[in-house]
């Protein structure tokens, strides 16, 4: 048993104990437990409610830029194979008509020409 303890049992304790005896403590404890209950669970709910708040709203933003990163990359990926495809076609084409002796007037993909 720690000193604190000690003195707690020797001179505190009584005193409650008197006090429990004539009832006065335990209206006011009860009143002080009940008042810290209650502050406490608005002050949690209020505090969750704030934190959901701005945990969904930074989720929602985090999710839309990842989402438009994402589009990004895949808009990337398709606009290169379509270009790609369509260098690849005309160039079969250039062959096909350098490989026929017939003249290609046909310009580039991508409207350089």
């Amino acid at each position: 048993m720690t000193l604190y303890q000690a003195m707690v049992n020797r001179f505190v304790n009584p005193v409650i104990e008197r006090h429990k005896a004539e009832g006065m403590v335990v209206g006011l404890a009860k009143g002080r437990v009940e008042g810290r209950v209650e502050g406490r669970s608005e002050g949690r709910s209020e505090g969750r409610e704030e934190g959901l708040a701005e945990g969904r709203v930074e989720g929602l933003a985090e999710g839309r830029e990842e989402g438009r990163a994402e589009g990004r990359v895949k808009g990337r990926a398709e606009g290169q194979a379509a270009e790609r495809a369509q260098w690849l076609d005309w160039n079969r084409r250039r062959l096909a008509a350098a490989a026929a002796g017939q003249p290609f007037h046909a310009p580039p993909p991508g409207g350089d020409g």
